[in-house]
């Protein structure tokens, strides 16, 4: 959980990916906060599609209240932080996307809790092996 919910805030990066009422938003190696325990990704909820300039690889300034979103169909689960608010693209054509987040092993089993994942909620991740050790529901 953001320690800045319902604080109005103005952040910049990267759209690396766009679903149908937002999209995902990730700093740029230069605009990181330098905190390795904080998240450089979020989501933007626009309620509505996301304005074309706002694809992926946009580089956009965003101000917005930050939330935490708890999907109705699992009360038990994280929260997803996000925040909405006027979207304006600062720079037209493609960024480069940040690098994504190797996720090893010693990440993951971390306390074995979804919650130590938070650090990287909304960021590019990639894992190189995954194991499930559980139902996936799928």
């Amino acid at each position: 959980m953001s320690p800045i919910v319902g604080q109005t805030v103005t952040t910049r990066g990267v759209v690396t990916g766009v679903r149908s009422a937002g999209f995902y938003l990730q700093s740029q190696a230069s605009d990181a906060d330098g905190d390795p325990m904080t998240s450089e990704g979020l989501y933007v909820f626009t309620r509505t599609t996301p304005p074309p300039a706002a694809a992926r690889g946009a580089l956009v300034l965003v101000t917005g209240v930050v939330t935490e979103f708890r999907p109705a169909a699992d009360l038990s689960g994280p929260t997803l932080t996000e925040f909405t608010g006027d979207i304006k693209v600062e720079a037209a054509g493609t960024a480069e996307l940040p690098e994504p987040v190797l996720l090893t092993r010693a990440l993951v089993s971390r306390g074995r809790d979804l919650d130590n994942l938070e650090l990287y909620e909304g960021m590019r991740v990639r894992a190189e092996q995954l194991m499930v050790t559980g139902p996936t529901l799928a």
